[in-house]
Parts: structure tokens; C-alpha cells; sequence
């Protein structure tokens, strides 16, 4: 543990690893519940009309929930709704996607000496 690089990966993986179960049980109840939830997300954070819930596949609504995630930081001025949770789950997930990058990176960085 040399560099602020490897402090880095270790802090990105602590956190890839601890927050893992729970983006993936968010996203499994995103996908896999109830529409009214990617339905609320599309209130916050679309920008256009939202599509028929009844035609998408749970694949389509995960895909969107991770879209969604990853694009926060840049659309997180669109949420209407007072609710702290949703804004901190939110965020959590999004830097839980950008620690996986993060992490993909630093090993090919690390492996090829870039």
C-alpha cells in the first residue's frame, strides 16, 4: 500500500463488496416487484414521456433502473419528492456502478503498467 492509488482500490472494493447485497436486492425488487416502483423512479427522474409498464419485461425494467443509477449525478435535479432515503439510495447505488468502473480500471491499469 504505496500510493493514494491503492488506497483508492481499496476503499472503492470495501465499498463494491459491502454495498453489493443491497443495490442487488434493490434492483431485484425493481425489476422483479411490484411497477409501482420503476414507475415512481420515472416520476423523479425521466424527462419525457414514460413508456406502457405492461409491455416491458423485467429485463427492461432492470435495465432502466441501472441506467438510472448510473446517470444520478446528472439528473438528480429533476427529483420532486422530499424523500431523504430515496435521494441517499439513490446515491449509494450510483457510487456503487461507478466503484465496479472504478475497479475494472485499476485492474487493467495494475496489469498492463499503464
Amino acid at each position: 500500500m504505496n500510493s493514494i492509488f491503492d488506497w483508492l482500490i481499496v476503499i472503492f472494493g470495501s465499498y463494491f463488496i459491502l454495498w453489493g447485497i443491497p443495490c442487488t436486492y434493490q434492483s431485484m425488487k425493481v425489476s422483479l416487484g411490484n411497477t409501482k416502483n420503476i414507475q415512481f423512479i420515472d416520476e423523479q427522474l425521466s424527462s419525457g414521456k414514460v413508456k406502457q409498464y405492461h409491455s416491458m419485461t423485467s429485463f427492461d425494467i432492470g435495465t432502466r433502473f441501472t441506467r438510472y443509477c448510473m446517470t444520478y449525478p446528472f439528473i438528480c435535479g429533476r427529483v420532486s419528492t422530499e424523500s431523504k432515503v430515496f435521494r441517499l439510495m439513490m446515491w449509494l447505488n450510483c457510487i456503487w456502478f461507478y466503484s465496479f468502473i472504478f475497479l475494472f480500471l485499476a485492474a487493467l491499469i495494475k496489469k498492463f503498467g499503464v
